[in-house]
């Protein structure tokens, strides 16, 4: 039995077949450049330079196996147009589950997006019934998610089908880095300034492990938030200030700010100049986008670890890795 695992040098993928490994189980893991590869030779490992959509490839590779995890996407944030994730993104995935099909496969694991599915607050926290809410139905990269999720959920007819929505991870390997930088971006900083809003926080080795669980575990055509400790950002980085010992300033930054800073970056983007600034990012900064977990504690056996031991590992990796120093 063979385990395709895709966007291999990603930051979940990477914990994801850190995870495979430590079962008797052969991994094919297919990405861009081998070099940027972190886990060490394993036996079991075979890394296959690539792209999901060279369908040949992709059919030589499928063919080996028994199950796929589909984990590559286009997640920049900097791109211009929604053209620029749908082809990673849909036809990538479209190109992937239609070969899977072809060749019999035992199950599909796709990895989507919490925000595919409309956020709640504290009290009554998004589930998996939820229909996506603004901005995230505004953003490219969400919506790219929400219709891949649609067409695997759409093939369950043909072949066992997951799909796995985690919220912001945090941890190790966030060679990036990713979604670590809002670690990096309040960790040597004596004034830190965040936004109003807030998001449901993760440790990446538990989307890992739900990830691993889905290929026996869970129902097939469902989909499973993997998420944790929903928090606003004043709260995650008092956490953050809890585990470095230092002291800091906290500022809010003023909304009309970040809605000025957006528009300008729309502005940028309507010359096609690439860039992370979106009124569409900036709102999500000043929402609450909140889930629950419940569903996949209940059908994916996960225990979760806390935000604070995420924030730890996370620290400790960069101190490892020079992306801090103290």
């Amino acid at each position: 039995m063979k385990i395709l695992v895709t966007g291999a040098n990603g930051f979940l993928a990477t914990n994801t077949i850190k995870e495979l490994l430590k079962f008797d189980i052969g991994v094919i893991g297919l990405l861009i450049d081998k070099n940027k590869f972190l886990l060490p030779v394993h036996e079991n490992l075979e890394l296959i330079e690539g792209d999901i959509l060279d369908a040949k490839l992709i059919d030589n590779i499928v063919k080996k196996c028994a199950y796929v995890i589909h984990i590559a996407a286009e997640t920049r944030q900097d791109l211009v147009s929604y053209s620029d994730y749908y082809k990673i993104n849909f036809v990538g995935t479209e190109n992937l589950i239609d070969t899977a099909i072809r060749y019999k496969l035992k199950r599909f694991i796709y990895v989507s997006t919490a925000n595919a599915f409309g956020y709640g607050n504290t009290d009554d926290p998004g589930n998996e019934k939820n229909e996506i809410r603004k901005p995230f139905s505004e953003s490219y990269y969400a919506i790219s998610k929400l219709r891949s999720q649609e067409l695997v959920l759409a093939k369950s007819k043909e072949i066992e089908v997951i799909v796995i929505n985690p919220a912001f991870l945090l941890g190790s390997y966030d060679s990036k880095p990713g979604s670590g930088r809002i670690i990096l971006m309040g960790f040597n900083k004596k004034i830190v300034f965040y936004p109003p809003g807030g998001k449901n926080f993760v440790h990446v080795t538990d989307a890992a492990r739900g990830i691993v669980s889905a290929l026996t575990n869970g129902r097939n055509g469902e989909s499973y938030l993997i998420a944790n400790e929903n928090l606003s950002y004043k709260e995650f980085f008092k956490k953050m200030l809890l585990n470095t010992n230092s002291k800091k300033i906290f500022i809010k930054t003023p909304l009309l700010l970040l809605y000025t800073v957006g528009l300008f970056g729309n502005f940028l983007k309507l010359l096609r100049i690439r860039n992370e600034l979106s009124l569409t990012n900036m709102k999500i900064l000043c929402i609450r986008n909140y889930y629950t977990n419940q569903k996949a504690k209940k059908e994916l056996y996960i225990e979760f670890s806390t935000v604070d031991k995420a924030i730890i590992d996370a620290i400790r990796w960069f101190r490892q890795n020079k992306f801090i120093y103290k």
